[in-house]
C-alpha cells in the first residue's frame, strides 16, 4: 500500500502540473508588483485581485481531487484488508482469534470468570492465557544468552590459537582420500591425534582468560579460564532455569495471584467471536478491561506494559503529550533560525553587524544562503526521531508523533520564519502595511522548499547504492569471531522503519499540496520526486528488503489522515493570504471549500470507514460461509 501511495501521488501532481503550470505562472509574473528571482513567480507577486480567482478555483479542484485519492484509497484498502484477514491461510492462525485484553479488575482475572464472561460470543473461547509477569527468569535467560555469545567468543579464539601453533609447527594434515567413507574416518583419527598433540603442547596460560569480577573491582580480581568458567556458569543457569519455568507453569495451572498481570489472551474458536469481543462493551465498570487488541502477535506486545491500568495508562499519555509538547517549542528555535538563514538579505538589513558576510566570495555567500537551511532542515530532521524514537514506542503511534512534529517545524515554523523574517525591516519602517508585507513575503518561504525537495531526491541514488548497509557488511563480516554472528551477517536483510519513512514522503506531500497553487513551479519537482521514489521502492521491495513484521496493513491509515491534513492546511493557508490581500470573493470561496472539507473528512473517516478499517462485517463471514 506504501507502494500504491507513491504512485497515486506521482500520477496527482502529474494532473496538478499540467492545470498549474499554464495557468498560474503567467497569472503570477505579468504584469504585477515585480518580484525578482523565483518570488516572482509566486501568488505574493500578485496585485491584481481579481487573478486570485484562478487560484481559488485551482485550489477547490486540487483539494477535491486530494479528497477523492484518498477516499478511494482507503476503500481499496479496507477490501484488500478484509480478503487477507479471512484469506484460509490467516484464518487457520493463532493470531487471528486471539485478544488481548487488558485492565482486567484482579478479582477477575481468572481462567473461570473470563471464560464466562466471553464465551457468549459465537464460537465460544477455546483457550485462555493469563499474562504473568517472571522477571527473574528474564534476567536469568538474557544473562544466559550472553553468557553463551561469550563461550562461543572464548571457544574460537581458542580454536584459533591452536590453528596458528599447528601451521608454526607444521602440523595442519591435508585429506586425499577418494572414498568418502574412508576420507570421514581418516579425518577423525587425524582430528583426535592432533587434538592429543596440540593439547600437550599448547600451553594453559595460552587459553582465553578474564577477570570474574566486575568493573571496577576487575582491576584486582584473579583471571579465570574463561571456557571452564562460562561452561560452569551455564550448567548452573540451565538448572536454574529449568526450575524458574517449572514454577511459573505451575502457577499459571494453580491460578495463584503472585506476580499475575492485570491482562489475559483469550483465543476464541471463530474468528467472529474475537472480532465481536473486541467490539462489544465488557464491564459495567467504566475504564475497565481497557485496551483490547485484536490480531496480536508476540512481538507486537510491550510485555512490561500488560499490567498497568487504564488509568494508570491514560496518566502516562498525558505526562507524555506535555513532555512531547515542551520538546517541539523547544526544538521550534533551531528549526527556525536554520530557516531565516535563507533571508539573509533581510537578516543583514534588520542587523547590520552582520553585514561582514558580504565580504565573502559570492559562492560562499549562495552556499550559505540557498544550500545550508535545507541541509540543516534535513539534519535536524534526522535527529529528531534519534532522540524521540525509542523501541518501547508503539510503531503507530510514533508514526503521529513524527508527523504532527514535522508539519510544525518543517511546514509552519519554517513558514512563518521565512516570512516573518523578509518582512520585519519593511514592518518595522512602515507598520500600518503590516497586512501587505505579510501576504507578499510569507509566499517566498516556497523557494526554501523548493531546495528541500531537490535535496531529498538527491538521497534516491544512495537508497538505491545503499552504501551504508554495505559498508555495515563488510565491517562486521571482519569483527565478527564466532559462527553466530557470522550467520547472522550474512543473512540479515534490509529492511523499512515504518515509523522515519512514512512521515518523511508524506511530509513532501504536504508540501507540494500547500504550495502547489502558492509556487507553482515545485509541482514539476514533486511529481518527479514521486515518480524515482516510486521507481526506487518498488525495486527495494522487491530485490532488497525483507520485512521483520507484518502490520496486516495498519500503517497505511497514517498516511490518509496525513493527506487529510495536508489538504485542511492548504485551505487554512490559502483562506489567510487571500484575507491578508483583502481578496472577499476568493475569502469567501475558500471559507466554504474548508467547511465542506472538514464534513467530508469527519464523516469518511469517523463515520463511514472508521469501523471497516480494523474489524471484518459480520455478512463478510456469512458471504465466506455460502461460499
Amino acid at each position: 500500500m506504501f507502494i500504491e501511495f507513491l504512485k497515486k501521488s506521482f500520477f496527482l501532481f502529474l494532473i496538478f502540473t499540467f492545470f498549474a503550470i499554464p495557468i498560474l505562472i503567467p497569472l503570477n509574473c505579468v504584469n504585477q508588483i515585480g518580484l525578482v528571482g523565483l518570488n516572482q513567480f509566486t501568488i505574493g507577486n500578485i496585485l491584481d485581485q481579481k487573478r486570485l480567482w484562478a487560484h481559488a478555483i485551482l485550489t477547490a479542484l486540487f483539494c477535491g481531487a486530494t479528497l477523492t485519492m484518498g477516499i478511494h484509497s482507503i476503500r481499496h484498502y479496507i477490501n484488500r484488508r478484509q480478503n487477507y484477514l479471512m484469506s484460509e491461510r490467516h484464518t487457520q492462525s493463532l493470531q487471528a482469534t486471539t485478544i488481548l485484553v487488558c485492565g482486567i479488575p484482579r478479582h477477575e482475572c481468572n481462567i473461570e470468570t473470563l471464560y464466562k464472561m466471553f464465551n457468549v460470543f459465537p464460537g465460544g473461547v477455546k483457550r485462555i492465557w493469563i499474562a504473568y509477569a517472571a522477571p527473574e527468569l528474564h534476567k536469568e535467560i538474557t544473562k544466559r544468552i550472553s553468557t553463551t555469545n561469550k563461550l562461543e567468543a572464548a571457544e574460537c579464539k581458542l580454536l584459533k590459537a591452536k590453528m596458528k601453533q599447528n601451521d608454526k609447527n607444521g602440523r595442519r594434515t591435508s585429506y586425499s582420500s577418494t572414498n568418502a567413507l574412508n576420507r570421514d574416518t581418516e579425518r577423525h583419527q587425524q582430528t583426535q591425534q592432533q587434538q592429543q598433540l596440540s593439547d600437550e603442547a599448547f600451553p594453559s596460560t595460552s587459553r582465553p582468560h578474564h577477570r570474574s569480577a566486575a568493573f571496577p573491582m576487575s582491576l584486582f580480581a584473579k583471571k579465570v579460564d574463561s571456557i571452564l568458567t562460562y561452561r560452569s556458569e551455564l550448567s548452573n543457569m540451565n538448572a536454574s532455569i529449568i526450575g524458574k519455568q517449572q514454577a511459573a507453569l505451575a502457577a499459571m495451572r494453580e491460578n495463584q495471584e503472585e506476580n499475575r498481570m492485570r491482562a489475559a489472551f483469550i483465543q476464541f474458536n471463530h474468528q467472529l467471536g474475537a472480532h465481536l469481543a473486541t467490539q462489544s462493551v465488557c464491564h459495567r465498570k467504566t475504564l475497565t478491561m481497557e485496551p483490547r487488541y485484536l490480531e496480536i502477535h508476540p512481538k507486537d506486545v510491550l510485555w512490561d506494559n500488560l499490567g498497568y491500568k487504564f488509568k494508570t495508562r491514560n496518566v502516562r499519555r498525558t505526562v507524555a503529550i506535555i513532555l512531547e509538547a515542551a520538546l517541539i517549542i523547544f526544538w521550534g528555535v533551531p528549526v527556525a533560525f536554520v530557516a531565516s538563514i535563507s533571508k539573509l538579505d533581510a537578516i543583514v538589513r534588520f542587523a547590520p553587524f552582520l553585514s561582514g558576510v558580504y565580504n565573502l566570495p559570492k559562492i560562499v555567500v549562495g552556499i550559505i544562503q540557498g544550500i545550508l537551511p535545507p541541509i540543516g532542515l534535513a539534519v535536524l530532521m534526522m535527529i529528531l526521531p534519534i532522540i524521540l524514537y525509542r523501541k518501547y514506542i508503539c510503531i503507530y503511534i510514533y508514526i503521529y508523533i513524527y508527523i504532527f512534529r514535522l508539519v510544525i517545524h518543517v511546514l509552519l515554523v519554517t513558514t512563518l520564519a521565512n516570512g516573518i523574517f523578509a518582512a520585519v525591516q519593511a514592518i518595522k519602517d512602515n507598520p500600518n502595511n503590516i497586512m501587505e508585507m505579510l501576504a507578499s513575503t510569507l509566499p517566498q518561504a516556497s523557494t526554501f522548499f523548493l531546495s528541500f525537495i531537490l535535496l531529498s531526491i538527491t538521497r534516491i541514488p544512495l537508497l538505491l547504492l545503499q552504501l551504508g548497509p554495505l559498508i555495515t557488511y563488510h565491517i562486521g563480516k571482519r569483527l565478527t569471531s564466532t559462527p553466530r554472528k557470522m550467520f547472522a551477517t550474512e543473512t540479515d536483510f534490509a529492511s523499512v522503519d515504518w515509523g522515519m519513512t512514512i512521515p518523511v514522503h508524506t511530509i513532501a506531500f504536504s508540501i507540494g499540496l500547500l504550495y502547489s497553487t502558492i509556487q507553482p513551479l515545485i509541482l514539476p519537482f514533486i511529481t518527479i520526486y514521486f515518480g524515482l521514489y516510486y521507481v526506487a521502492f518498488r525495486y527495494m521491495f522487491l530485490y532488497v528488503y525483507r520485512q521483520p513484521f507484518n502490520s496486516s496493513g495498519l500503517v497505511f491509515p497514517r498516511i490518509v489522515d496525513q493527506m487529510y491534513i495536508a489538504t485542511v492546511l492548504f485551505e487554512i493557508v490559502m483562506l489567510g493570504i487571500f484575507v491578508l490581500q483583502k481578496a472577499t470573493g476568493p475569502s469567501i470561496v475558500m471559507f466554504i471549500v474548508l467547511v465542506v472539507s472538514l464534513m467530508t473528512i469527519v464523516i469518511s473517516r469517523n463515520k463511514v470507514f472508521k469501523p471497516l478499517i480494523k474489524y471484518i462485517p459480520v455478512t463478510a463471514f456469512e458471504a465466506r460461509d455460502v461460499q
